[in-house]
């Protein structure tokens, strides 16, 4: 079977990202930055809506806040507006997002 993947657009050239290796997308100013299961980070200058419209059919990946995307998978917890990563670090969730974070967060573990 084929492992889920895309190609991003890096300064450094093309790079094959595995869905299950992405952990979260956060952008920051022109760059959206990837980190990896690995702890590496693979930036882009692609929008972060674009990445989304990439990786929105399949069920791991969430947006709860307009800056981030994240992956269900390296969610270990959500406590008010905050999600807690697998990797230690926390994501706000916007206020409209958290019934669907929760409901998205709920379907995918449960």
């Amino acid at each position: 079977a084929e492992v889920p993947s895309f190609l991003l657009r890096t300064k450094a050239g093309l790079r094959k990202i595995l869905f299950r290796e992405l952990v979260m997308v956060e952008s920051f100013d022109h760059d959206r930055v990837c980190t990896l299961s690995d702890h590496s980070k693979a930036v882009t200058a692609d929008t972060l809506s674009s990445l989304m419209e990439r990786l929105s059919f399949d069920h791991r990946f969430f947006s709860p806040h307009r800056a981030y995307i994240v992956n269900l998978e390296f969610i270990q917890g959500l406590a008010g507006g905050e999600l807690l990563l697998s990797n230690g670090r926390r994501l706000p969730v916007a206020r409209k997002q958290i019934p669907q974070m929760k409901k998205a967060y709920l379907n995918y573990a449960f």
